[in-house]
């Protein structure tokens, strides 16, 4: 089996980039994904939030990125629990493996994809083009 996840979302913020004393890099988002549904005639939205851990090789490209950026995120989730008031809260994160910056910008606004019914950006009868590859510099 395997615990493998994909996202498609939006930055809620910039990335936080960090160097350990260990040497090692790690960046941090914090990404938001929206769900547009209609019920009736009253059009109703939800986002789920999602905590991404991008280390090492990916932790430079993804420090570039930038609030409300389109990505895409595959990776593993991993569970963890912190101490807040004296309170035990769990938390999931993403440990990403594989990041990708979606680029719109090709499209005109009128041309921007409209989600579908299954929740994709992409036509239902046509393929989603390969998402950006953020290269580092």
């Amino acid at each position: 089996m395997k615990n493998l996840v994909q996202i498609e979302g939006n930055l809620g913020q910039d990335p936080v980039h960090t160097q350990l004393s260990s040497g090692k890099h790690v960046t941090r988002l914090s990404i938001a994904v929206n769900k547009t549904w209609t019920k009736g005639k009253e059009k109703k939205q939800t986002t789920d939030w999602f905590r991404v851990e991008c280390w090492d090789k990916l932790a430079q490209p993804a420090s570039r990125l930038k609030k409300a950026d389109a990505v895409f995120v595959q990776g593993e989730l991993r569970s963890s629990e912190y101490v807040k008031d004296g309170v035990t809260i769990p938390a999931v994160s993403i440990v990403a493996g594989h990041l990708r910056k979606i680029d719109f910008s090709i499209f005109s606004k009128a041309d921007t994809p409209e989600p579908t019914a299954n929740g994709s950006d992409a036509p239902e009868q046509q393929a989603a083009e390969e998402p950006a590859p953020i290269a580092p510099y």
